[in-house]
C-alpha cells in the first residue's frame, strides 16, 4: 500500500514538470504597440475650406506624397470628414504634421482603434431591470437557457 501512495505522489509530483508555465488569460490580451492604425490618419476639412476638393486629389493637396489616397466617411457634403490611407508613402507622424499644417484643415488625428473595455452599464438598476439577462427556467422548452416557452 506504501508502495502505491508513494508511486501516485510521484506521478502527481512529476505531473507539475508539463504543466505550462506561461500566464493564461480568459480575455484577449492586446500587445502593446501603437494605439491606431499604422498607414490611415482621419482629417477633417474646414467647412469655409474654399471650393470643394476633388476625393481622389484631397490626399495629394493635402499631404504632397504620391500614393496616398482619401475616401469620404460620409455621403453628406457638409461632413468634409476624410480617411486618408498613406500606402507607405510617409509615417502617421509626418502625415499629420502636413496635414495640420494646411489652413483648410480643421484637424487630423491618427485613425485610432477603438476597444470595449467595460461592457456592463453604470447604471444602479441594471440588475432590477427584467430581461437583461437569460438564466435558466428549468420549465422552458429545450435547452434551459432559452426563453422558448415564455
Amino acid at each position: 500500500m506504501k508502495k502505491c501512495a508513494a508511486l501516485c505522489l510521484c506521478l502527481f509530483l512529476c505531473s507539475f514538470a508539463f504543466i505550462s508555465h506561461n500566464n493564461v488569460y480568459s480575455q484577449v490580451r492586446f500587445k502593446p504597440g501603437p494605439a491606431y492604425v499604422e498607414d490611415r490618419i482621419l482629417v477633417k476639412l474646414k467647412n469655409n475650406a474654399g471650393p470643394f476638393i476633388e476625393e481622389n486629389r484631397i490626399a495629394n493637396e493635402l499631404l504632397q506624397a504620391t500614393g496616398a489616397s482619401a475616401e469620404a466617411l460620409s455621403s453628406h457634403s457638409s461632413s468634409r470628414l476624410h480617411l486618408i490611407h498613406l500606402n507607405g508613402s510617409m509615417p502617421v507622424e509626418d502625415a499629420l504634421k502636413r496635414a495640420a499644417g494646411d489652413l483648410r484643415v480643421e484637424y487630423a488625428e491618427p485613425d485610432y482603434f477603438l476597444r470595449a473595455t467595460d461592457t456592463i452599464p453604470d447604471d444602479p438598476y441594471f440588475n432590477q431591470m427584467w430581461g437583461l439577462s437569460n438564466p435558466s427556467c428549468p420549465g422552458c422548452i429545450g435547452n434551459p437557457s432559452n426563453d422558448t416557452a415564455i
